[in-house]
């Protein structure tokens, strides 16, 4: 009697394991399923949005070349940034912050001279003359410029962008008075680069 109730159990935990095993293989089928619906919408999606690529590839590219024609360095504090480099970086840090605002509807490529532009494609050089204090109530960035399209040159000569720095000089004031001038700077170049590309 006491195997026949053992038996009877064991039966009955067999059951119920088959068919706890049984939901956790329908649930696991469905959520496959559900799994490939959802990948598959998401492939649609992403197959109908076009990829911020191709919404840059029908974009106009105006391609910026940076070079040093006074490498001098100036007896001034401003020449902490005493090298080519770090003056090309606040020139193409603050020159892109402004053109997302005058030129949206440019792509910009920057390059240190040598450029590497295709054949008629408008090149804008930048050439940078000095920066200096010249007295102690000023600072001055002198650049010029010229936009080259194809066989059109236009050039719009020397910039001179002042500014007043505040006082006291730190490191954190000068940082902040060179991105005000390049700042400055870059509004008055995309002017006349405006002026040129809207005509």
């Amino acid at each position: 009697m006491r195997q026949i109730v053992e038996s009877t159990q064991t039966t009955t935990n067999i059951e119920v394991l088959v068919k706890h095993i049984t939901s956790l293989i329908a649930l696991l089928i469905i959520s496959i399923s559900f799994g490939c619906q959802t990948h598959t919408e998401t492939d649609s999606e992403s197959s109908s949005t076009p990829s911020m690529g191709s919404e840059n590839d029908g974009m106009a590219k105006l391609y910026i070349e940076y070079r040093e024609n006074d490498p001098r360095i100036n007896a001034t504090r401003y020449n902490s940034i005493n090298n080519e480099l770090d003056r090309y970086h606040y020139l193409k840090r603050n020159f892109e912050k402004v053109a997302e605002k005058m030129l949206p509807e440019y792509e910009l490529e920057f390059s240190r001279f040598p450029l590497n532009a295709p054949e008629g494609a408008d090149v804008l050089e930048i050439i940078f003359l000095r920066i200096e204090a010249p007295n102690r109530i000023e600072l001055e960035l002198s650049l010029r410029t010229s936009l080259d399209r194809g066989e059109e040159e236009n050039d719009f000569g020397v910039s001179l962008t002042r500014t007043v720095p505040l006082r006291p000089a730190t490191s954190s004031s000068i940082d902040r008075d060179l991105d005000i001038i390049y700042s400055k700077a870059s509004e008055e170049i995309i002017a006349d680069v405006l002026s040129v590309l809207r005509n």
